[in-house]
């Protein structure tokens, strides 16, 4: 990552000279951004990934852990002006980014050890868990499941095992 840092660093960065020159690269991101905007639901997951890259710099998302959520981007230049008016409603500009407004920040995560990481709560509700232990059992992947359910796959498997930890207590009770 350090090795990519420096590389990145080294790269020619565009500056405006001017205000003409500035409005003109925010109209053409603009431009650019409602086309994303629009492609966004059709893209895999991996186009996703590459138009979020597109947008912000190296290390660009600050997530706060004890909320387990985005509190703030770190955009590139020429699409922060952009950004800082399509999300204005909940996001404001400021130290070199995108910060979440602070009335729209989930509570912290209760914890009665403060030396460990929070716990993860399931993406899945039962129901939907359920219906994703009965999917993989009909002989879906992971993957697919995953899909369906617009969550990792990993999520998937944690509702698996929470299926069979389940299913083990009620045969010794």
């Amino acid at each position: 990552m350090a090795r990519i840092q420096q590389e990145l660093q080294t790269l020619p960065v565009p500056m405006a000279r001017n205000v003409a020159e500035f409005t003109q690269a925010a109209i053409t991101a603009a431009a650019t951004l409602s086309d994303m905007a629009a492609y966004w639901f059709e893209a895999a997951e991996e186009e996703r990934r590459d138009i979020v890259w597109a947008l912000l710099t190296l290390g660009g998302l600050v997530y706060d852990l004890e909320r387990q959520d985005i509190v703030g981007i770190l955009p590139r230049a020429d699409v922060e002006p952009v950004l800082a008016v399509g999300l204005a409603p909940r996001w404001q500009q400021g130290e070199g980014g995108l910060w979440l407004l602070r009335e729209w920040w989930p509570p912290k995560r209760p914890r009665d050890d403060y030396h460990r990481p929070p716990l993860i709560l399931p993406k899945l509700n039962e129901e939907q868990a359920a219906e994703a232990r009965r999917l993989v059992e009909s002989g879906l992947s992971l993957r697919v499941v995953a899909k369906q359910f617009s969550v990792s796959r990993m999520a998937v498997h944690r509702a698996l095992r929470r299926g069979l930890k389940g299913g083990d207590e009620q045969n010794k009770t």
